[in-house]
């Protein structure tokens, strides 16, 4: 029969205790880290986002021209899809850059966020977790029209800014999306809503004034 000395078993007992702390930790921590990391991260890109866009200047008149009658009334609405794209492709990089420049992100989870106490719940110091963010754009745009009065129309070009979001922290990853949807220009057409939209991008909401 082989006999350990008291030391040795002391020091495997203290592993063993510390390994089973650290996992308890680790799936405690873990559903917590998650969720905290996917907010503070959408919070920041969608932050980014709009900063981003504020900076960018359209004109309606260069991505959109109209077809009059002789009253003046608009028949058909002719989208600049040279424009629009080159547009779009402008939102992305911006939007592919502000993503970019969140580089390592920190996040502080409180230890009181380990037990379920309402009393010590999100409180307490707080353990640091670092995380990585990588993430593309898809930037879609389409045309609305919307009832602005009495024989108004507002007609306006809208792009939908989507950038899925991977959050890559120590031994895990959260897949989380950041949605934004902008106004780039508009304009009120007096009159019924134009039937006809030429080289067009998707109608939605449409509504005769």
């Amino acid at each position: 029969m082989i006999r350990m000395d008291p030391w040795v078993v002391t020091i495997a007992l203290g592993v063993a205790i510390t390994c089973s702390g650290i996992g308890l930790l680790e799936f405690r921590l873990r559903p917590v880290v998650e969720e905290l990391a996917a907010v503070q991260v959408q919070n920041r890109v969608t932050g980014d986002i709009n900063a981003a866009l504020s900076e960018i200047n359209t004109d309606y008149n260069t991505l959109v021209t109209t077809q009059q009658d002789q009253q003046g009334a608009v028949l058909a609405v002719t989208t600049n899809m040279a424009a629009v794209n080159a547009l779009r492709n402008q939102v992305a990089d911006r939007v592919l850059s502000a993503v970019e420049t969140i580089d390592v992100h920190e996040l502080g989870v409180p230890l009181g966020s380990l037990l379920d106490m309402d009393l010590v719940w999100a409180k307490g110091p707080a353990i640091r977790v670092h995380s990585l963010v990588a993430g593309t754009a898809d930037v879609q745009a389409h045309s609305e029209f919307t009832s602005a009065g009495i024989n108004q129309t507002l007609h306006r070009i809208l792009l939908d800014v989507n950038v899925p979001l991977t959050v890559i922290l120590p031994g895990i990853s959260v897949d989380t999306l950041v949605s934004v949807q902008v106004c780039v220009a508009e304009t009120v057409i007096v009159g019924r809503v134009p039937q006809t939209m030429l080289s067009g991008l998707p109608r939605v909401g449409s509504q005769e004034g």
